[in-house]
């Protein structure tokens, strides 16, 4: 198997006492570059899914970041399809060096490999495995703290060394959208040790209202516990055990679907147990699909998987600043004065968005080009996408270098695969999935990669309309109109972008099991409620804007907000925070010398802080202006720099008074040292000096 950098992993030397203590201290981990799934077909016949962008991030990337933030140190990357291509990714993106901490080896398959079970009796083969380690797949995002759900897994051992798993669960409410359609599990714990007693099928397990549990799970504890809302992360702690155990039952292909069963199942016989560990309150998904892509996708833009945000900036030469709404913008991006970006969005550097376009909900990957009068609804454009003038892109997947035609329509559940090319005016079918591979490469490739699929891919159940099989890939392969391309199939399944099926939104539910329709109303409200903050800040923009560029007077564009804060039931507060952006804008301070700031910032409060004073109303209005401010300032280093003269300025011009000034800066102090806020306050320390000497000096005063 070839192998990345080190030829041969440190611990598989030889080396007496020295290796023993090595092999002792190194925590391994393995991940699986493959799905064995059949979700992102045809797009996977051309890359790896790993290397697929979430976010405009490789997916191995939030992998391998969650096991260096855990303390893994090496890890093994076993590839079936593609293993050059990943092997190349991470030579050339100097990866290893990236994460310091990790020694990464990629092991391609020696021979042809068609399940979890194939892959992990491989790696079992080639003897790197020596100690307790993390099996992981390549597509799973997690932000939780591996370090202590590790020493429990050990600790565990001690006491009970048939231990050979720790599977790793989340309080999800079934409905909940972060999960794959069906995707729903019977689990029996014992409520005094969380050993796993059940793991199966949950909708087998109920029927006509009735379970159906076997006496031994019954015996086995006094507090059984009952789930079918846990989320499997599909991140699992194992014994090295429990790879001899997949070697020698050949019958074990999924790990789920066989291989948790047949432990559970054969306990008299194998005498080997199984532990889960239950995470509340960290956020842990798998990438299984388009509707979980879309899913972790809105997760991730909403900060949900913090640290692993846009603005962490993984890949080398990413510059991602996240503003309000969430919308992250990378340099160097080009966007008409009259497009709207609503968030949560993503957009890379050198993207360009022409007039009247609209981008929501969406991410553009780099170097994209979006036309004028475009419509972009929660799709995923790649690198290098146009979408040429007048076209509609909606709740699609776009790959590197696609391309839509002037006046095209991508309806939802639509995929296009790399290097497509819609022709103008053409109206793709929701859910159609399109691609430039000729029939009879389609053809050749599935026959070498569906071999025995029926009996083995863990997906079948979830392609809703898909067929499956080499012949169904050629015969539906149709000419997209003469451009460069072809309809691979339409796949119409609950797995696909855009299907209607119950969903939950928000974060991952840590107590609740069943979402109520109270509690689906409420999600539903929030979503509504952002939109249409966005979309009344939006108009508050481009008011003030007409304002500033027509030399308009402060009462007219009073009364213009006023009429929109009425109409949209909106508070002052929230039109400080579109304003106060929008003011500060139209300075462009970056573009400025440093020591004409300040005079810039007291010309414009000058003309317009009659403007804002008129909407500061109350204390916690006065709050809510200086948070906006600090807002910009952590996303703006000219703002940042100046931001004593900001304070000054909106002092000066009776803005601000000096007691929110004194309020913010007595909160600033418990901040943590080194945050942003520390920061900001140390820029701030010599008006707040001035302030307070000049506070004493009118007390002393007037006691005299």
């Amino acid at each position: 198997a070839r192998q990345s950098a080190a030829a041969v992993p440190a611990t598989m030397r030889g080396g007496g006492k020295d290796s023993d203590l090595h092999t002792d201290c190194v925590l391994q981990a393995v991940v699986l570059a493959d799905s064995f799934t059949q979700q992102f077909r045809p797009v996977t016949y051309q890359m790896p899914k790993v290397l697929m962008p979430l976010a405009n991030v490789p997916l191995i990337e939030y992998t391998l970041e969650f096991l260096a933030a855990g303390g893994v140190q090496e890890v093994f990357i076993f590839c079936c399809a593609h293993s050059a291509e990943i092997e190349r990714y991470i030579r050339e993106s100097e990866l290893e060096l990236r994460l310091a901490t990790l020694r990464l080896h990629v092991l391609a398959a020696k021979g042809q490999c068609f399940s979890t079970g194939d892959a992990l009796r491989e790696v079992e083969a080639h003897g790197g495995i020596t100690n307790d380690f993390v099996l992981v797949p390549g597509d799973v995002v997690a932000n939780l703290q591996l370090a202590p759900i590790i020493a429990a897994h050990k600790a565990r051992r001690e006491s009970d060394r048939d231990s050979v798993l720790t599977t790793l669960m989340a309080r999800v409410p079934p409905r909940h959208r972060s999960r794959r359609a069906g995707d729903e599990v019977l689990v029996a714990l014992s409520g005094e040790t969380g050993r796993l007693l059940r793991y199966e099928d949950g909708h087998k397990s109920v029927a006509g209202c009735k379970l159906e549990l076997p006496m031994n799970v019954l015996q086995e504890t006094d507090r059984l516990q009952l789930h079918r809302d846990l989320y499997d992360t599909h991140i699992d702690i194992c014994a090295p055990e429990l790879l001899v155990l997949i070697q020698d039952n050949f019958d074990w292909q999924d790990l789920r679907r066989d291989v948790l069963p047949g432990i559970l199942g054969q306990f008299e016989m194998l005498g080997k147990t199984i532990y889960t560990h239950v995470i509340r309150n960290e956020y842990a998904a798998r990438v299984h699909d388009p509707h979980t892509y879309d899913a972790v996708s809105r997760d991730v833009l909403r900060r949900w998987a913090y640290p692993l945000v846009p603005d962490a900036n993984l890949l080398p030469g990413q510059s991602y600043r996240c503003g309000r709404g969430y919308v992250y913008k990378e340099d160097g991006l080009v966007l008409a004065r009259n497009c709207a970006v609503l968030g949560p969005c993503a957009i890379g550097g050198g993207t360009s968005v022409g007039d009247g376009s609209s981008v929501r909900a969406s991410v553009l990957g780099p170097g994209c080009i979006i036309g004028a009068g475009v419509d972009i609804e929660r799709s995923y454009l790649w690198g290098g996408v146009r979408v040429e003038d007048g076209a509609r892109v909606r709740g699609a997947i776009c790959c590197n270098g696609a391309v839509v035609g002037r006046g095209a329509a991508v309806e939802a559940g639509c995929i296009l695969g790399p290097g497509v090319r819609v022709p103008a005016g053409a109206i793709l079918s929701a859910h159609s999935r399109h691609t430039t591979l000729s029939p009879d490469v389609l053809r050749k490739m599935s026959e070498e990669l569906d071999e025995d699929d029926d009996a083995r891919s863990d997906d079948a159940s979830e392609t809703g309309g898909e067929a499956a099989g080499a012949a169904a890939d050629a015969a539906a392969a149709g000419s997209l109109g003469g451009s460069l391309g072809s309809l691979w199939r339409v796949v119409a399944g609950p797995g696909s972008m855009g299907h209607d099926r119950p969903a939950v939104s928000g974060p991952m539910a840590d107590e609740h099991s069943e979402p109520d329709e109270e509690e689906l109303e409420e999600y539903e409200a929030a979503e509504e409620e952002a939109v249409e903050e966005e979309q009344f800040a939006r108009e508050v923009e481009a008011t003030v804007q007409r304002g500033i560029e027509n030399d308009h007077t402060v009462e007219n564009v009073a009364l213009e907000v006023n009429s929109l804060k009425f109409a949209q039931n909106r508070s002052f507060a929230d039109c400080l925070q579109a304003i106060t952006p929008t003011l500060l804008a139209s300075l462009d301070l970056a573009g400025r010398p440093k020591k004409d700031r300040a005079k810039e910032l007291g010309r414009l409060l000058k003309r317009w802080g009659r403007l804002l004073s008129r909407f500061v109303q109350s204390a916690a209005d006065q709050d809510v202006l200086l948070a906006t401010l600090i807002s910009l300032a952590t996303e703006e280093d000219a703002l940042a720099e100046s931001f004593q003269h900001v304070l000054f300025a909106f002092y000066d011009h009776d803005v601000l008074p000096e007691g929110a000034i004194m309020r913010w800066a007595e909160a600033a102090r418990g901040a943590p040292a080194g945050s942003p806020t520390r920061s900001l306050l140390a820029k701030a320390e010599p008006i707040i000096t001035w302030l307070q000497q000049a506070s004493e000096d009118e007390d002393e005063g007037e006691d005299d």
